[in-house]
């Protein structure tokens, strides 16, 4: 008996264990079995995401292949620092319509229609027409992408209120120095030093109140001899800027006059309402200022004048006249009107003006005198020429 119940005994006790350790191995197996699955949905999930982003982005590069000139126009757009919230797009029948909103404090809508242009042109698209209002505040872009044959609408137009309030600033310019030297000289060089001097250089004492303005902190400008329609009737001088000279000839006049008024950190006409209002000439003297770094003030002696748009366009510091100060001579009601322009301009925004007046008689001095004050009253800043004409835009050329 002993021997038949023996090997019972371990039988119970091996049948025993086996029930104890079988479900151990299942949970473990379980648990096991789980944690691979969750690793493997894990990384078929990030594989899927990653994919779906993918495919996201080559979405948005075959979108952006698909509409290269409105992509242009918006990179423009960006380069010239215009809110993003502030563009409008619209579709319509004759095309898509994008309206962007332009700051008049800081550029002009001539700049913003070249940036666009360039931009454009790089793409498969062209501006095909282009006009301005009469009012002058707003420009529509006319633009086919001439692939695909779309079309595209873009309207400039000044908003200053979607852009933060500017310091409104004045220039004051006093025109035709260099022909005495006397105590009137010294009465202007006690005017606020944000006053500029553009001297003539060919005038006999252009040297000499050269070194007087730069010496009492007053900017020096050289006031370049140009011919006026009403030549020789009106002579700028026998060595003036004129149509019929050679480029060649056009530079080395500047170069000389630059020599002479070497001082000087930039350059206005004096007359040149023909000059100013030929390309080719005006391109010869522009050569010479951006090659120096010199800023040009366009004196706007007439409405045809190139001057300031050629600058522009070169992206050049520029600026041209808001305001002659003493034409007609000066009288109590030239100033009125004068004061009530200057209001006009800062009703419509304009922060930035340049005022030009001429150095003959203490009636011209007295003049501006009452018209710094009376400007100072409505908020405005004086600074100089080279002040007025800092570029606020971007360096985008």
């Amino acid at each position: 008996m002993p021997k038949v119940k023996k090997p019972k005994k371990k039988i119970r006790k091996k049948s025993k264990n086996t029930k104890q350790k079988f479900p151990f191995k299942i949970i473990f197996l379980a648990i096991f079995l789980a944690v691979i699955v969750f690793v493997l949905s894990n990384r078929i999930h990030k594989s899927g995401s990653k994919q779906n982003k993918q495919n996201g982005i080559a979405t948005k590069i075959e979108k952006k292949k698909r509409n290269p000139v409105l992509n242009a126009i918006y990179l423009a757009a960006k380069k010239l620092n215009i809110p993003e919230n502030s563009i409008k797009t619209k579709f319509k029948d004759d095309g898509t319509h994008i309206y962007l909103p332009i700051n008049p404090s800081i550029m002009d809508l001539n700049f913003v229609n070249m940036i666009i242009t360039g931009q454009v042109n790089l793409t498969k698209g062209k501006v095909t027409d282009a006009f301005e209002n009469n009012a002058g505040n707003k420009q529509i872009m006319y633009i086919e992408n001439k692939s695909k044959k779309k079309k595209y609408v873009v309207e400039l137009y000044y908003d200053k209120k979607k852009y933060p309030a500017e310091k409104y600033q004045l220039s004051i310019i006093i025109d035709d120095f260099g022909g005495y030297y006397s105590p009137l000289l010294d009465e202007f060089c006690r005017l606020d030093k944000a006053v500029t001097f553009s001297i003539i250089p060919e005038l006999k004492e252009a040297h000499r109140v050269m070194l007087k303005a730069h010496k009492t902190g007053h900017e020096v400008m050289l006031h370049l001899p140009m011919e006026p329609i009403g030549y020789p009737r009106n002579n700028p001088g026998d060595d003036a800027i004129f149509v019929d000279l050679s480029q060649n000839e056009i530079k080395n006049r500047v170069n000389k006059f630059l020599k002479m008024i070497y001082l000087a950190d930039g350059v206005n006409n004096h007359m040149g309402s023909l000059a100013t209002s030929d390309e080719t000439t005006m391109n010869a003297v522009l050569d010479v200022l951006q090659k120096k770094d010199l800023f040009f003030i366009d004196s706007f002696t007439i409405a045809s004048s190139v001057g300031y748009k050629l600058a522009l366009k070169r992206n050049m510091r520029t600026g041209k006249r808001n305001l002659f100060l003493d034409d007609p001579a000066p009288s109590q009601k030239v100033l009125e009107e004068r004061v009530s322009q200057l209001k006009q301009l800062k009703a419509k925004n304009v922060n930035k003006v340049i005022v030009i007046t001429h150095c003959f008689d203490s009636k011209r001095l007295n003049q501006l005198k009452r018209f710094i004050v009376e400007a100072k009253k409505m908020g405005y800043t004086l600074v100089s020429a080279s002040d007025i004409v800092k570029k606020d835009t971007p360096e985008i050329l």
